[in-house]
């Protein structure tokens, strides 16, 4: 979940990560986007942004940050056009970013910062908005934004914006592991072929049923490790095919499961 700071005027807001623990392809909408069915998890990965009221906007980079566009194609500024759009919101916005989740690998890191922006422009310029208000402006700008207000564990639905928390989720460990080649979500799901979306689907909630299950006897790995899947690695690999050496190396580090998250490229394992 977002963490947030007061720092005298300003608001300091940490951003984690994300990864899928399960996503399934339901169907393709006729809007053109893809119904999913997907298990998101927080995890401690952290973007840090610090967000001031100014007489004009400005997003400068920090020291040691990854570099990201500071333009208004970055998911901050989307997010605060959109405030703007719905809320008339009026004033300027000054926000240093420390950029520590690599872009393009299926993380959610673009996700976050949108959400933090909402956040930010809610306390800073006292718009008193509802939980549900942010998460329906976060929708708007990316389908992950707005499981990033409750963060942990939840299984999302429609684009991903449907958002179900899970309580008590088993606490777990992973490694990430995130290579040099990066992508566009959409390059993924252009190539998802006809046998990707006709074939049986993966019934998330047996496999929740499943998890809890064995949680309830100790094994927390274990417990995750049945939940694991990504409808999206497939059209992925077929994208790179340098992948699935990353890939076999990962399943055989991490015998208890390993997989991709999102529309990729970052792996992980438990």
């Amino acid at each position: 979940m977002l963490v947030l700071i007061r720092r005298g005027s300003a608001l300091a807001i940490r951003s984690p990560a994300k990864v899928n623990l399960f996503l399934e392809v339901l169907r393709r909408r006729p809007d053109g986007y893809h119904e999913l069915s997907t298990v998101m998890h927080a995890v401690s990965l952290f973007d840090t942004l610090t967000f001031r009221r100014a007489g004009e906007d400005r997003l400068s980079l920090g020291r040691g940050s990854l570099p990201v566009p500071v333009d208004g194609t970055n998911t901050i500024w989307k997010a605060v056009a959109e405030m703007r759009r719905r809320l008339g919101m009026r004033g300027g916005l000054q926000v240093s970013l420390i950029k520590r989740i690599p872009s393009g690998a299926g993380l959610g890191g673009g996700s976050g910062n949108a959400a933090a922006a909402i956040l930010a422009c809610d306390r800073l310029f006292r718009l008193k908005l509802t939980g549900a208000e942010m998460a329906d402006i976060g929708a708007a700008v990316g389908s992950d934004v707005p499981f990033f207000f409750g963060g942990g564990s939840a299984l999302c639905g429609g684009r991903g914006e449907r958002i179900c928390v899970i309580p008590h989720f088993p606490a777990i460990h992973l490694v990430l592991l995130v290579p040099a080649v990066r992508k566009s979500t959409a390059e993924v799901y252009n190539n998802l072929e006809r046998e990707d979306l006709t074939g049986r689907r993966k019934n998330v909630k047996l496999r929740l049923n499943r998890m809890e299950k064995t949680a309830s006897g100790g094994a927390m790995a274990n417990a995750v490790s049945s939940l694991l899947w990504n409808r999206l690695e497939s059209p992925a690999l077929r994208l790179f095919p340098g992948l699935m050496g990353i890939k076999e190396r990962m399943a055989r580090a991490f015998p208890l499961g390993a997989s991709m998250t999102g529309s990729g490229t970052a792996f992980f394992g438990l």
